[in-house]
């Protein structure tokens, strides 16, 4: 099944926080606010970001590239291609212009920050 696999995989990369995802420019956001606190914070996120990224890998190579199963599966069909497509869109896209996003949340992020201030 290699439509589904790519599918997964590039899944499981925007998962980890590669570059150019979305889920990357969150966890830059919190490491880069956890080292202004402490930097020891930062260093064991750090390392449970990277230990979550080595059990993903290694489920992706046990799971796609391991032992064929005894019943294996079928191929993406036409329409659930373009399902996840769409999803590798979106996460692709706003990994690269995450300015929607911020623009959402910003005016309530500003009214926490000035109620945590007081």
């Amino acid at each position: 099944a290699p439509k589904f696999s790519v599918a997964f995989f590039i899944s499981i990369l925007s998962s980890i926080g590669i570059p150019l995802t979305f889920n990357f420019i969150g966890e830059f956001t919190i490491m880069f606010g956890l080292y202004q606190v402490s930097l020891w914070f930062a260093l064991t996120i750090g390392t449970a970001l990277f230990l979550g990224a080595l059990f993903m890998l290694r489920m992706y190579q046990q799971v796609m590239l391991g032992e064929p199963s005894v019943n294996p599966f079928r191929d993406l069909s036409k329409t659930e291609t373009v399902v996840f497509a769409l999803i590798i869109g979106v996460l692709i896209f706003f990994g690269v212009y995450v300015k929607p996003v911020t623009d959402l949340v910003s005016t309530s992020l500003t009214e926490i920050v000035m109620y945590i201030n007081r």
